[in-house]
């Protein structure tokens, strides 16, 4: 005989309603779509801690159905107190609404800013405040990667994939790269955010380099590039395990895996748009008043789809906010910024003096404006000014 919530007890009672509800999330545009291991894993690990937090701070809840929306307050209070970050505190708020939903109490968890003390705890900041790229940090991004591929070549394989494609860290470990070789594009799809499948460009001779080595990495049509003896589990933990060797933690060298994802897209934005993204500038409103309007546009859409997102918005997470950023630029950051000032204000020049072109071709190299970028179609180079002794950027002038 089945027993029902009020005869368990609240750890049978979220085992249970984890195991027949855990999968399902509420119905967006009309439509129910599962939720992934990931997600229900990390459910489980919020409402697990959640009720151990509040036996902790003395309230002892024998059933799931003596939760009550006091013990809500009394967790976001007590992880307002903590310090937790507006993120953490909605996603775990989000996890207490998705409980009491199952519980048919959809109404007992209302607005995160109902909780806490200050509304702006629980307010997200939706755009980049810094950028994350390796390259803003000063991090040599082919030698962590050499390191990593000789720690472990299948980390990294998954690493130049991240690199190469802006893919998510589960997304490479997934990544079936004969099955998802499209010819001019890639097929994203296992291991992605939400289920939702994606398609990448091949822009760059780099990026059909590092697809042609993982396909030779790997064997027959579904063969993925993460270590057959691993499970997925295991593999990630294998990634991060490597990560934290090579330094490529926020800890050491001030970056993550994610990191080279945010490399990607803001070069991708720079690459369309002819400017600086506008994380990587100190006045983007000024910088972006001198861009074309519709490259622009194209950019963000482009990011966006590469980034496997719905939302034109979303690229402020990754390019920051048109608008300019609510944070002071690290001096890493300024120097960066400094340099990018520099050169548009030397390139808008008609005539330069010597001295004048060495410091320009001194500053291609550390913007990397001399890189290879490849056939990429598109690919346009920043209009060299009328009557200007400078040959076009893409001549390779100094």
């Amino acid at each position: 005989m089945t027993r029902t919530l009020s005869e368990m007890g609240w750890k049978d009672g979220l085992i249970h309603l984890l195991q027949t509800k855990g999968r399902a999330t509420a119905p967006q545009r009309g439509r129910r779509k599962p939720v992934s291991e990931r997600t229900v894993d990390k459910r489980a690990d919020v409402l697990f801690r959640a009720f151990r937090q509040l036996e902790a701070l003395g309230y002892r809840i024998r059933t799931l159905d003596g939760f009550k929306r006091k013990h809500v307050e009394v967790l976001a209070r007590h992880w307002e107190q903590e310090g937790l970050s507006a993120s953490t505190i909605q996603n775990n708020l989000s996890s207490l609404r998705t409980l009491a939903a199952w519980m048919g109490k959809e109404e007992m968890v209302g607005r995160s800013s109902e909780f806490v003390s200050d509304p702006i705890r629980v307010r997200r900041k939706t755009n980049a405040t810094y950028d994350h790229s390796w390259s803003a940090a000063g991090v040599d991004v082919e030698a962590v990667l050499q390191m990593a591929s000789a720690m472990d070549a299948y980390v990294g394989m998954q690493l130049r994939l991240c690199h190469a494609f802006c893919l998510r860290r589960e997304e490479a470990v997934m990544f079936r790269p004969r099955r998802a070789d499209k010819g001019s594009y890639i097929d994203v799809e296992d291991g992605t955010k939400g289920g939702r499948h994606r398609v990448v460009q091949i822009r760059t001779e780099y990026q059909r380099r590092v697809l042609d080595e993982a396909k030779a990495f790997v064997k027959g049509v579904n063969g993925h590039v993460g270590d057959p003896e691993r499970d997925l589990k295991g593999a990630l933990r294998r990634f991060s395990y490597v990560m934290e060797k090579c330094g490529a933690t926020k800890s050491g060298l001030g970056v993550t895996a994610h990191g080279l994802r945010h490399q990607g897209l803001n070069d991708l934005f720079e690459e369309i748009a002819g400017v600086p993204s506008p994380i990587r500038t100190s006045n983007p409103r000024e910088v972006l008043s001198h861009a074309d309007p519709e490259k622009v546009e194209y950019a963000r859409a482009v990011v966006s789809e590469t980034a496997g997102h719905a939302r034109l918005s979303i690229t402020g997470s990754y390019i920051g906010g048109l608008a300019g950023r609510d944070r002071e630029p690290s001096p890493a950051e300024k120097r960066y910024m400094a340099h990018w000032t520099r050169f548009f204000e030397l390139h808008g020049r008609s005539l330069l003096t010597e001295t004048e072109k060495q410091e320009k071709a001194r500053l291609r190299k550390i913007l990397r404006l001399d890189e290879d970028k490849g056939d990429a179609p598109g690919h346009e180079e920043l209009p060299t000014p009328a009557g200007s002794d400078e040959v076009n950027l893409a001549a390779g002038g100094a």
